[in-house]
């Protein structure tokens, strides 16, 4: 996490963020987050049903909010909400998928 940097180095830690740096590694987050939205379409294409993809796009948004407030990691009093708003992004659209499959499941 971008939060523990600093004390991860301290303590001798090479974690990817203190091997690759802070900037680096919000640059990766952008760059992959942002491909795996746009890997949707083609997940469609390749037999996903469009209900799944769909589902998986309802967090878009909150992932472009997410990733337009990476700026605020620099400041110590956004780390937590930081990491809370990835943590939410990632069971929404796990959660989001998950229904979607169930509702393509025949009981």
């Amino acid at each position: 996490e971008l939060p523990d940097a600093e004390g991860d180095a301290a303590v001798g830690k090479r974690t990817l963020v203190v091997r690759l740096g802070s900037d680096l590694c919000a640059q990766l987050y952008v760059v992959i987050t942002t491909l795996a939205y746009l890997a949707l379409p083609l997940g469609s294409l390749l037999g996903l049903p469009t209900r799944v993809v769909i589902a998986a796009t309802l967090p878009v948004p909150l992932a472009v909010w997410r990733i337009s407030r990476l700026g605020d990691a620099a400041k110590e009093e956004g780390h937590e909400q930081l990491t809370l708003l990835s943590v939410i992004l990632l069971m929404g659209t796990a959660a989001a998928e998950l229904a979607a499959f169930a509702s393509l499941v025949s009981w």
